[in-house]
């Protein structure tokens, strides 16, 4: 089937129309792309924000939590001022001494009695006087009267020995060591963390003689508390345990962070960061099967002692779930503004590519007759007609066009020109060193036939006498000896000479063929060197020629190209490197390898310049210029020869007065 070409305006038209495509393309993907991206950093930019509004919040919601322990404290520490100056629980304190004037003779057995007596715990009463008052905590556990040695004198609760025994704390001591009228702190003990608040009873010297304790274990209602004033989930923590959370109310169970986790976090602030930040997924059970989790941000901050010890920490919690439902809102807007932005961009795209299709199908009738014009002197152009030039009528574009193809049939016509001469110069070239060799032979087979000529003319002369004395019956036994000797001595040089000029007329037919074949033949590559070398003379020359090359090296590839490589190189160095010079000397080493032949061209001549080594390929570049029979060709061919017929490498080194050295690779 025969598919005829399509027309040109149809081509610049579809062409035309496939670029626009791609255009509206790329803009629309691009300009969605761009609009995608500054939606997204819209909506990582509102998820920062409320990340940090979050961080914000559970911050707040610690730093709140913190007062109100400071608070409690506080109260704590008044209610103990308030019980120290309470008449009647002094009076429990001051019998012993105003009847016994012994404080360690006074024990719980008296206040026995006395409620035993009068129905009345007075220390009951103080409290739910204190209460009435000022609004003594319900959370108040216990409030304890002891004496120095820390012996427990009267208590809200009933104590075992065991307890009163733990009682003997160092705080005790510390409040009668440093007789502090009051402190209030947070300690760590075995069940958890307590809020105490100490006083002391002085005596008439402003002495200690006992205190009053007031203790508040902190549990499940103090964090519930915190919960409903911080509106955050609440867990404390023991040092690194957790003692108590608002999370137990969903499962006792329930595991906040593992234990090298509590560990991390309570190292931390121990190490002077004042709160922590983590994101955490807690684990509510399972439902049917399935477990029930929350993803949560916590802030962690410290709990600090009298000591400034942090002996634990307090943690606000908030789900981010729930708090991420605004985001959620977001995402979704986001995806529908996207996808009424994309449509109305691809139906834009729609109308600017048949507004494109139409403009472009108009214009292209415009530009499509001064192109056919244009592609019809290209054509004559490729086919090696310059002589028409385009026509240039306009100042547009295709003007600029028409002017640079007209430039380039001139540059054509010149670069023709510039070859021709060039190729001339080349033959030329060649033609002399032909030429050399010519008269090479020309003189070498000379030689030979002048010792035949005289050979042959001194045997005609004796030839001659010979006769003469025969026929005047002159001859003598000797002097057939005699001539029979000249005729055979003579014979041999005749013949040698003969052999000699066989041979020289045999190598430069060798040459002239070698020259002639223009195609991959099979040749021994020393035999090609000793021929050269035979027909050049180089050995009545005044310079040492060695060749290191195996006998059996034999290779297919140009012989031609390896002749004129080798007759360039030993020319050039006999002109150019070897005047003026002592000793020199022509080595040539051949390497075969497994898929190249190696050859190195040496010379001890005056050397190059490393300048000029730049320069040497250049065609018509010679360091003679005043020398008409230098062409400044040698290296050029050699290039030429290396790179394009025989596809190979070619490498200089030399220094000024250190000879030359050439390396030639060719593959095989």
């Amino acid at each position: 089937m025969k598919i005829k070409s399509m027309n040109l305006r149809i081509k610049l038209l579809l062409i035309n129309m496939f670029l626009i495509i791609f255009l509206i393309i790329l803009f629309t993907m691009t300009f969605i792309d761009i609009a995608k991206k500054n939606i997204d950093k819209v909506s990582e930019k509102v998820e920062l924000e409320i990340e940090n509004t979050l961080t914000q919040k559970l911050e707040k919601a610690t730093e709140i939590a913190e007062n109100i322990l400071e608070k409690e404290q506080d109260i704590l520490q008044r209610d103990a001022v308030f019980l120290i100056n309470n008449q009647k629980a002094k009076n429990i304190l001051n019998y012993g001494l105003v009847e016994k004037k012994q404080l360690q003779k006074f024990d719980n057995k008296y206040i026995q009695e006395y409620k035993k007596a009068t129905g009345i715990d007075y220390l009951r009463l103080i409290i739910e006087l204190k209460k009435n008052m000022f609004g003594l905590e319900d959370s108040l556990e216990n409030v304890q009267i002891v004496d120095k040695n820390g012996i427990v004198m009267a208590s809200t609760i009933g104590l075992s020995k065991e307890y009163q025994e733990k009682n003997k704390s160092k705080m005790i001591k510390y409040m009668f060591e440093t007789k502090a009228e009051s402190l209030a702190t947070i300690l760590s003990t075995e069940n958890g963390l307590t809020l105490k608040a100490y006083g002391s009873y002085l005596n008439e010297f402003i002495s200690p003689i006992g205190l009053i304790i007031i203790n508040q274990l902190i549990e499940v209602n103090f964090a519930n508390k915190l919960k409903n004033l911080t509106d955050t989930e609440i867990a404390i923590y023991n040092k690194h345990k957790n003692v108590t959370s608002t999370f137990f109310k969903f499962d006792d169970n329930i595991k906040i962070l593992n234990l090298e986790e509590e560990k991390e976090v309570f190292n931390k602030l121990k190490d002077g960061n004042s709160s922590i930040v983590k994101d955490k997924i807690v684990y509510f059970g399972e439902i049917n099967g399935k477990k029930i989790k929350k993803k949560y941000r916590f802030v962690f901050r410290p709990i600090i002692n009298y000591k400034n010890e942090v002996i634990g920490m307090i943690a606000a919690a908030l789900s981010k779930e729930k708090n991420y439902s605004l985001i959620d809102k977001f995402e979704k807007t986001k995806e529908k503004i996207y996808m009424e932005l994309k449509e109305k961009v691809i139906g834009l795209s729609f109308l600017i590519l048949i507004f494109a299709i139409i403009i472009i199908n108009v214009y292209s009738k415009m530009i499509v007759a001064p192109l056919q014009e244009v592609l019809k002197i290209v054509k004559e152009v490729s086919k090696g007609k310059l002589e028409n030039k385009v026509e240039i009528k306009s100042n547009d574009e295709l003007a600029k066009l028409g002017e640079g193809i007209n430039n380039m049939i001139e540059g054509l016509k010149e670069m023709e020109t510039l070859k021709k001469n060039q190729n001339e110069m080349v033959q030329s070239k060649k033609m002399a060193s032909l030429g050399e060799l010519v008269a090479g032979v020309a003189h070498e087979i000379n030689t030979p036939l002048g010792i035949e000529i005289t050979s042959i003319t001194y045997m005609e002369d004796r030839l001659g006498k010979f006769k003469e004395k025969y026929e005047n019956s002159q001859m003598t036994k000797k002097d057939l000896e005699i001539f029979l000797a000249e005729l055979e001595e003579g014979i041999k040089l005749i013949n040698s000479n003969l052999e000699k000029t066989v041979n020289l007329v045999g190598n430069f037919k060798k040459i002239a063929v070698i020259q002639k074949i223009d195609k991959k033949n099979k040749f021994n590559i020393k035999e090609l060197i000793e021929t050269i070398a035979l027909i050049l003379n180089i050995k009545k020359k005044n310079y040492e020629f060695k060749i290191n090359c195996s006998e059996d090296i034999e290779i297919n590839s140009y012989s031609s190209a390896f002749l004129e490589i080798l007759l360039q190189l030993i020319k050039n160095s006999e002109i150019h490197g070897f005047i003026g010079e002592k000793d020199e000397k022509i080595e040539i080493e051949i390497q075969k390898e497994e898929k190249n032949i190696i050859m190195i061209y040496k010379e001890n001549g005056k050397g190059i310049d490393k300048e000029i080594i730049e320069k040497i390929y250049e065609p018509f570049f010679t360091t003679k210029r005043g020398n008409k029979s230098q062409s400044g060709l040698g290296f050029h061919i050699i290039y030429n020869l290396i790179k394009h017929k025989l596809k190979g490498e070619i490498e200089i080194k030399s220094e000024k007065g250190k000879g030359i050295i050439v390396l030639i690779k060719i593959p095989l």
